[in-house]
């Protein structure tokens, strides 16, 4: 299929990784809306190659938070479409972390009056633990899989700082 690529006109103040093609282009290359996409262009054949990325990994601070309900997971406005997670609130996802499993209901965090997006994920202490992720808030790393709607919790991570020798080595 041959289809013109065009970028929109005018002035942005950010990138916005999206894109958007008439129905009978979706329908034609089977693209969904709301899924995500990996996008490699051959400069010498000049072909866009469009694959499926359902999951996506992200660095996340999680928190345990007792206003949470055992049966609910908070994650931010932000996050969630870092994610790719597009679907309404109170939607069940499965939650996996530290070899346990649990069907948990979404609830979008939102911005405070003095933020532009919020980032992380809030849990019940109880989840918090249930998911080995121990018993304070910390960065983890996240993964989301449209697919499934299985959301996972890895290892902890911390920042490290390069450190740059002024030695030389001979």
């Amino acid at each position: 299929m041959k289809v013109t690529v065009r970028e929109p006109e005018g002035s942005f103040e950010c990138n916005y990784n999206a894109f958007n093609v008439s129905p009978n282009v979706a329908q034609k290359l089977q693209l969904r809306s709301g899924a995500r996409y990996l996008f490699a262009y051959d400069s010498v054949t000049k072909i866009i190659r469009i694959l499926r990325k359902p999951v996506s990994t992200e660095r996340v601070l999680v928190i345990p938070d007792q206003t949470y309900p055992a049966n609910q997971i908070g994650i931010g406005d932000g996050l969630k479409e870092r994610l790719g997670y597009y679907l309404a609130d109170q939607v069940a996802i499965s939650v996996r972390g530290g070899g346990a499993s649990k069907q948990l209901r979404v609830k979008t965090i939102e911005p405070g009056f003095d933020e532009l997006f919020r980032y992380e994920i809030r849990l019940n202490p109880q989840n918090f633990k249930l998911f080995g992720l121990g018993n304070q808030q910390g960065a983890f790393f996240v993964s989301y899989d449209q697919l499934n709607r299985i959301l996972r919790f890895g290892r902890r991570t911390v920042l490290k700082k390069r450190i740059v020798s002024s030695k030389r080595k001979k």
